[in-house]
């Protein structure tokens, strides 16, 4: 029974995107995507995803040594 329900989900979930509309390009402003300009600006927070991902790098060697030390 959960076979089923698995291969319905996996057939019929990816059929929803198709319903969906395109947004209109934006036609004036920062967004308006002309040459050279990103569509997504992710160069705000570069230093602090870079701080979160050293972080969690350490984290995760830390304990890592941590439990193969026990």
């Amino acid at each position: 029974m959960k076979n089923r329900i698995l291969s319905l989900m996996l057939l019929v979930l990816p059929l929803v995107s198709l319903f969906a509309q395109v947004p209109p390009p934006p036609t004036q402003g920062e967004d308006a995507g002309g040459p050279g300009v990103p569509d997504t600006p992710i160069d705000q927070y570069v230093f602090a995803l870079l701080l979160i991902g050293i972080t969690f790098a350490l984290y995760v060697v830390l304990s890592k040594r941590k439990m193969a030390k026990s």
